[in-house]
């Protein structure tokens, strides 16, 4: 995503300044990352790992996410599990157009 378009999103958030700041910060942090985490963000309790699914043009056409109860999907649980969800996701993308 370019990112005059990735602003016109955040500008639609409803953050105040310092917020969408950390946001951005955030954001910066997942993509040098290459995946995403949350733990109990979207839904109490709930864990999940997420890697983009880039088609052969190496743009994203979606994601591929595992999720779990917290208890069982800790930080090193997902980082034994982030090769296969990589993988997994890479054959998605090759069956792409």
């Amino acid at each position: 995503m370019r990112e005059d378009q990735r602003e016109a999103i955040l500008e639609q958030v409803p953050l105040d300044a310092a917020s969408r700041d950390r946001l951005r910060a955030e954001l910066v942090a997942i993509r040098q990352a290459g995946y995403a985490t949350s733990f109990g963000e979207r839904q109490p309790e709930i864990a999940s790992l997420a890697v983009p699914v880039r088609r052969r043009s190496g743009t994203i056409a979606a994601a591929l996410a595992v999720s779990g109860p917290e208890s069982r999907l800790r930080p090193e649980r997902m980082q034994a599990l982030l090769p296969t969800v990589r993988s997994t996701a890479e054959g998605l993308g090759r069956l792409l157009p």
